[in-house]
């Protein structure tokens, strides 16, 4: 009975806001075309982010799939910011700001002076270690510590990080690029928007006066109990304004990601479902047949749920709030079934 609910709450989900698009959105076109553009295949990450600043810069390519971002220490703090190609910003996850195109260009004019795509993943610090699972959690856990700071570029599916160590050898291009970003930012964040909650924040972008890249949600599930529910499967969900990344996992060692980009529509329709939910007020431990981790950020705003079968817990024990987060996970797998059908797929890296 549990499982024939969300399956109901799914079917009707994908029904009302999932229903497959007539053609690709344009950004997805671009990110195909510069997957497809001539000497792609077999050419290193670097040389192509390369390429695909120049399109962007030259007006070739539209620059709407780019994300900046600058992490850089000021004195105790990291300050932080990220940028959208389509000129939506956000400072220190608090405030959304607008920058022209022509400021948005003259960021990737910078970052193609700082040859950029060509400096290393970090500086200073230790010998890079082999990377694997337990070298990353390190490696973040010496961050909050050691790290100075660090700029991101995301273009389409391709990705690149440069971080710079407290000690060691220092990069000065690094750091006068994360200045130029930072300070590009703050100034225009001083009008910016802001939300005094995560309620007051989903309300607002339903109803178009935050744009969607101030919404970020992160939702995992973990079909590891046998029985009703385990054929949902491992899957991850990253949800980037309109920007969709799903990673299934079919076994321990195997994994695929796919990429979607909302249409406007669908993006907004969503959005009223996350409101409706008002995840702000459930409770943090809710039922489900499998585990499920949801986490929902908005400029300040945000709500961490888990949901597990917990030991004298049922679908019914909290009413109407389970509801309310069953109707929003039964959206969350309909999201994922879709980017599973449509998305197309990315490396790893793009996450």
């Amino acid at each position: 009975m549990r499982r024939a609910r969300i399956a109901i709450l799914a079917a009707a989900a994908a029904a009302s806001w999932l229903a497959p698009a007539a053609a690709l959105p344009a950004t997805t076109r671009l990110q195909n075309a510069d997957r497809d553009a001539p000497g792609a295949t077999g050419e290193k990450t670097v040389d192509r982010l390369g390429a695909a600043i120049e399109r962007r810069i030259a007006g070739t390519a539209s620059a709407d799939d780019v994300r900046i971002d600058a992490d850089w220490r000021r004195k105790s703090a990291i300050v932080s910011c990220r940028v959208y190609g389509n000129g939506v910003g956000i400072w220190r996850d608090q405030t959304q700001f607008t920058l022209t195109h022509a400021q948005v260009l003259d960021l990737l004019r910078a970052i193609q002076a700082a040859r950029f795509s060509a400096m290393e993943k970090t500086y200073g610090g230790e010998e890079e270690q082999e990377e694997g699972e337990k070298e990353r959690e390190k490696e973040k856990e010496k961050e909050k510590v050691y790290l100075r700071g660090s700029v991101s570029l995301r273009i389409g599916s391709d990705l690149k990080r440069v971080g710079q160590y407290m000690d060691g050898e220092q990069s000065k291009a690094l750091a006068t690029l994360a200045g130029k970003i930072l300070a590009v930012s703050e100034k225009a964040a001083k009008t910016g928007v802001g939300a005094t909650s995560l309620s007051d924040g989903l309300a607002k972008v339903a109803s178009g006066k935050l744009a969607p890249e101030s919404l970020q949600v992160y939702a995992q599930n973990r079909a590891d109990r046998p029985g009703e529910g385990h054929e949902d499967g491992n899957w991850i969900l990253r949800i980037d304004g309109r920007r969709v990344l799903d990673r299934t996992s079919t076994d321990a060692k195997t994994s695929v990601s796919r990429l979607l980009i909302l249409s406007e529509d669908d993006f907004r329709k969503f959005a009223e479902i996350l409101r409706d939910a008002d995840p702000q007020g459930l409770p943090r431990n809710l039922y489900a047949t499998q585990m499920v981790n949801v986490d929902i950020r908005l400029l300040a705003g945000r709500a961490n749920l888990s949901a597990r079968q917990y030991a004298g817990k049922t679908a019914e024990t909290l009413g109407e709030k389970q509801a309310a987060f069953d109707r929003l996970l039964a959206a969350l797998r309909a999201l994922h079934e879709r980017v599973e059908k449509q998305g197309g797929t990315v490396s790893a890296a793009a996450e």
